[in-house]
């Protein structure tokens, strides 16, 4: 896992990917943290995140979606399927990596 963080005035821009070696049974949410920044506690501070994976699910790509939390210097990661967004770490896969582009506001 690797990233990188920027930070332009009150804008925190992120980038970085993460490699599952080895997973077994995963269920529920996934989340991704340690943002350089805490996520301030403001309707609209909480900018966009872009994910990009592959070998999920025995090799399909999927389409993803998230959302910083506010308060903390972590974000959630779902799953998007036609119509509805759900629980993306049952389809996690050995050898998963999941790629990320984000940016927020500070104040």
């Amino acid at each position: 896992q690797s990233g990188v963080g920027v930070k332009h005035g009150n804008i925190v821009t992120l980038s970085g990917y993460i490699k599952a070696n080895s997973v077994s049974s995963p269920s529920g949410s996934l989340k991704i943290g340690g943002f350089p920044d805490t996520v301030p506690n403001v309707d609209g501070n909480q900018g966009s995140i872009s994910y990009n994976s592959y070998i999920w699910d025995s090799g399909q790509t999927r389409s993803l979606t998230g959302n910083f939390i506010k308060n903390s210097t972590t974000a959630w990661i779902y799953k998007r399927t036609p119509g509805s967004v759900g629980d993306a770490a049952p389809d996690l896969a050995d050898n998963a990596v999941l790629h990320f582009g984000a940016s927020y506001l500070l104040n």
